[in-house]
C-alpha cells in the first residue's frame, strides 16, 4: 500500500486520488507542518538551472560594462585604408590627349586619309561615349580638326566663332569642359558639333562607296542656324556689359536671362523672342535688316531695343 501526501507531490503532477481504494491518507502532524520538508531530486535539479541562470545573467552584466583602462590602454591594430585603383579615365587630361593622338595613323601610312577619316568617325561614335574624360578629349581633337572647313564654309558677311580661343585646351582639357557641361553658354558650338558630325559621316561613306550622294545636307546650317546661333551670342556679348542681358538663371526687374532667349532669323528681319510660362514665346524685339547687314550691326540694335524697355520700365 502506498502513503502519499499532498505535500510531497510534485508540482507538475496532479495530487493522487485520496478516494483510490489503495491509497490512504497520512494522518496530518503537527511535527510534520513544523519540520521542514526534505529536498527532492526535482528541486535539486531546479536550483542548480536557477544557480546557472544567475551565473549567465551575470556575465553578460559584465560584458555590457564599459572596458577597464587596462584593457583599453593596449594599442589597436591599423584599420586597412580602402585604395583606388587607377584606370585610363583617371590619367590628366594633357596624358589623355597623347593616347587619343596615338591611335591616328601616320601620315606616311595614309596618303588617302581614308584611315584618317575612319579613326574620326570613331572617335565621333564610339570613343567619346566611354566616359566624360574621353567625350572632352575626343570633341577636342574633332573640332580642331574641322574648325577650319566650318569656318570655310560661313557665308560672306557673317561671322563665326564656335571655339572661342578662351576655351582652348591649353596643357589641359579641363576649359573646354566648360563648353561640353553648359558652364558657358556659346550656342555655336553646338552648330559646330552637329555640323563635324555630320560631315565626318559623309566623308566615310564617299570613300566606300561611289554611289553615295552629296545632298549637302549642310546648306541649311550656314543659311539658318549658323548666323542664328551667332547672332545669338552676340546679343549676350553685348548686352551683359549694359545689364540688360543676364548670364544667370535668374535676373533683376528689366534683366532677361539669356537662358530664356532666342532669335528667329530671317532673310528681311529679326526677332527676339522670350520664353514665358507655359511653353509659349513673347516677342521683345523685332527689327528689319538688309541682305547686306551684318550680324554684329543687328546684334546692336536688338540690345539697343532692350536698352530703351529696360529705361522706359517695361518689364515682361
Amino acid at each position: 500500500m502506498v502513503i502519499v501526501s499532498e505535500k510531497d507531490a510534485p508540482p507538475e503532477y496532479s495530487p493522487i486520488d485520496p478516494s483510490h481504494p489503495n491509497v490512504r491518507r497520512a494522518a496530518p502532524s503537527t511535527s510534520v507542518r513544523q519540520a521542514t520538508p526534505p529536498t527532492t531530486h526535482l528541486q535539486t535539479h531546479s536550483l542548480h538551472v536557477q544557480s546557472q541562470l544567475a551565473a549567465l545573467h551575470a556575465h553578460q552584466q559584465q560584458s555590457r560594462a564599459p572596458p577597464s583602462p587596462a584593457r583599453s590602454s593596449y594599442p589597436h591594430a591599423p584599420v586597412p585604408l580602402y585604395t583606388r585603383h587607377a584606370n585610363i579615365t583617371s590619367l590628366p587630361p594633357g596624358i589623355l590627349l597623347r593616347v587619343v593622338y596615338a591611335g591616328f595613323p601616320q601620315p606616311d601610312s595614309d596618303p588617302t586619309f581614308k584611315h584618317l577619316r575612319q579613326t574620326l568617325l570613331w572617335l565621333a561614335m564610339t570613343l567619346r561615349a566611354v566616359s566624360r574624360s574621353f567625350w572632352l578629349a575626343s570633341m577636342h581633337v574633332l573640332r580642331s580638326s574641322y574648325l577650319p572647313a566650318y569656318t570655310a564654309c560661313v557665308r560672306k558677311l557673317y561671322s563665326s566663332d564656335p571655339f572661342p580661343q578662351s576655351l582652348m585646351i591649353a596643357g589641359t582639357c579641363d576649359d573646354i569642359s566648360k563648353v561640353g557641361a553648359g558652364t558657358v553658354d556659346h550656342r555655336e558650338t553646338a552648330i559646330l558639333d552637329r555640323w563635324l558630325l555630320l560631315k565626318v559621316r559623309d566623308d566615310v561613306l564617299a570613300d566606300e562607296s561611289e554611289l553615295h550622294l552629296d545632298l549637302d545636307a549642310s546648306r541649311d546650317v550656314f543659311d539658318m542656324h549658323q548666323p542664328r546661333a551667332r547672332l545669338e551670342d552676340l546679343v549676350r556679348e553685348y548686352g551683359v556689359p549694359l545689364g540688360v542681358v543676364s548670364t544667370g538663371r535668374s535676373a533683376g526687374p528689366g534683366v532677361y536671362p539669356f537662358s530664356a532667349l532666342s532669335v528667329v532669323f530671317e532673310p528681311r528681319r529679326v526677332l527676339l523672342q522670350l520664353a514665358a510660362s507655359g511653353g509659349r514665346r513673347l516677342v521683345v524685339a523685332e527689327v528689319p535688316r538688309a541682305r547686306d547687314e551684318t550680324l554684329e550691326s543687328s546684334a546692336k540694335i536688338l540690345v539697343q531695343h532692350l536698352a530703351r524697355l529696360q529705361r522706359a520700365g517695361h518689364v515682361i
